[in-house]
This record gives C-alpha cells, structure tokens and sequence, in this order.
C-alpha cells in the first residue's frame, strides 16, 4: 500500500515523510510547489484545507491513518495498512462489520469517532386527520396526505434521524401493530395512527418515543405469550403503562380459529403477564391478531376504541 500511494504521488518517500510530519507537528504547512501532488491528496481526504499559502490541519486522525499508510507510526517501521474510511456521517452496520473485520480477515481496523452506525430501518405508519407532521431542514411530512396517496407513510430511519420535531395535534390514540398483515389491513379511523412494530425492534418505537405520554397509546399484538411479553417489554422501555386491544368479539375467533401452543418459540402462558384469556391461556391456546382485523365487526370495534377507549385491556 506505501509503494502504490507513492507511485501515484510520483513523490520520493522522503519528500512526503517530510510534509507530514511538519503537519502532524506544527497543524500547518507552507506550500511548496513541489509538494502540489500530495498537497491535493490531503485536500481530496479532508485532512488538510489551503488558506493563502498555507495549508492547515483539519482531521487529525485521518492524517495518523495516512501515517500509518505509508509506515510512519510505530517506530517508523513500514506496515501494511488498509485504505483510509471515507468520511462519511452514516454507516450500514454490515458495511461497518466488513470494513472492521474480524478474527477470519485479520483485520481490525475502526471507523471514524463521529461515524454513526445504522441498521437502516424503514418506519411504517398510517393515519387519517390525525394531523401528524414529522418537519425536517427544508421540509414537511404529513403522514396522513402520505397515506392518503400511497396507503402508508414511509420514513427511513436516515431521513429520521434529521428530524426536527413532530405535529400532533389531532391524534387521540396511537397503536403499535405487531404483524405486517394486520397493519396493512387495518381500516383507518379520523384520530387513530397505526404504526408497525415488529417484535421489539426499537428503531420502529422511535416515533412513539418521540410523542409525548399525552397521547395514549395502546398495542395490538397476537394473543399468545409472546406478544404479551413483547407489549410488556415495550411499555417498560417506553415508559408508558402496558395496554392491549382486545375487540369485544375476540372470544367469538378463538373458539372458532386459536391455535394450538406448539414449537419452541412459543412460551408458556406461565411466563406471561397476568392476563385472563378464557378459551386460550387455560387451554394452551392462542390466536392470531389477522383473523380480528378481517371480522366484519372491526370497524365499528376500532371506532368504539378511538372515541370511548372500549376494548383496552392493561396487562399486570
């Protein structure tokens, strides 16, 4: 890696030893002719900016892994480095994972300190005249016109993170969906946002996060333990007390569509929050949240729920 960033310089090795060092030492240069080739390497790396006639240090950590590059650290003895981290604000975690290597590459070489990680997830959420607003640097999102043109709003979690604040003004009740089916099929209700959360995957959670504890919030998982613990787990994190739908015909479903409890991802309803399920948990059974959203009673179930808070059931 030395003799293939000197070559391309088309400078001796002790010409650009020289110029670093005096950077790395005095945060400044004077700019030589000469020294034009690796001058504008340093400028297309971010190390170094030109004001005048001098040059000026502007990442330093970028410049000690340039050093290293070419073997000037550790005793000046020359050692093959890797290339130098694009200095880039964001980074997928599998990109960070292979730039960083592991005990098969033989490689471990960090990120930048003010390279964040990501895992790149995608917020789904659905509303109607909740007047729910995320307002970025130059823009706005309106969930509910999201909705209303493409059946949900999507907000990637890069484009999250640039948030600047929520409007919120008309929603009275947000729900959290467990399973993409429900969510999608759901029927909407004025004042109500359906947002998909998977599991206990907190990136989705942020929008609720991000709402104040005046806005109620109720979870709609599956019927089985674990959803329940999922819910619980989730209000504790929140901070927000553990509350689930459950529509008035729930029972009329089980008896005719639960499921039996089986396979080893299923828990036992002993491990669960205390929770009385009739026609399930006293028969090791459970029930699917699909087969609530496609009976023909939801709509007024969801409507009861938004305006009177019927069918919210809090978990012990």
């Amino acid at each position: 890696m030395s003799s293939d960033l000197l070559q391309k310089l088309g400078l001796p090795r002790t010409q650009v030893v020289e110029v670093l060092t005096r950077l790395a030492t005095n945060k400044k240069v004077i700019e030589r002719q000469k020294d034009g080739p690796l001058l504008a390497h340093l400028k297309s790396l971010r190390i170094a900016h030109c004001a005048g006639r001098l040059w000026h240090l502007d990442n330093p950590e970028r410049l000690a892994q340039l050093r290293q590059q070419i073997g000037l650290e550790e005793g000046h003895v020359t050692k093959a480095r890797g290339a130098i981290v694009r200095n880039t604000e964001l980074v997928h975690h599998k990109c960070a994972a292979a730039w960083r290597g592991d005990s098969k590459s033989g490689r471990s070489e960090p990120l930048l300190p003010t390279q964040a990680v990501t895992s790149d997830e995608v917020i789904r959420v659905r509303s109607s005249k909740t007047g729910l607003t995320v307002t970025y640097p130059s823009w706005q999102q309106s969930v509910d016109d999201e909705t209303e043109a493409r059946s949900e709003c999507t907000i990637p979690e890069r484009l999250w993170r640039e948030k600047h604040r929520l409007s919120f003004a008309d929603i009275k009740l947000i729900m959290t969906v467990e399973n993409l089916g429900a969510f999608v099929d759901l029927p909407l209700v004025e004042g109500l946002v359906l947002l998909y959360v998977p599991g206990l995957n907190l990136t989705h959670t942020e929008l609720l996060a991000s709402l104040p504890a005046t806005v109620p919030w109720v979870a709609f998982p599956d019927y089985d333990p674990n959803g329940l613990s999922i819910v619980q787990t989730m209000a504790n994190k929140l901070g927000r007390p553990a509350r689930i739908w459950l529509p008035g015909y729930w029972q009329d479903q089980a008896a005719q569509r639960s499921r039996e409890m089986i396979g080893t991802s299923k828990r036992g309803w002993l491990d669960t929050p205390s929770l009385s399920l009739p026609g399930l948990s006293d028969v090791q059974r459970w029930l699917e949240q699909e087969v609530l959203v496609l009976d023909h009673r939801c709509d007024a179930a969801l409507n009861d729920l938004v305006s009177d808070e019927l069918g919210i059931v809090s978990l012990n």
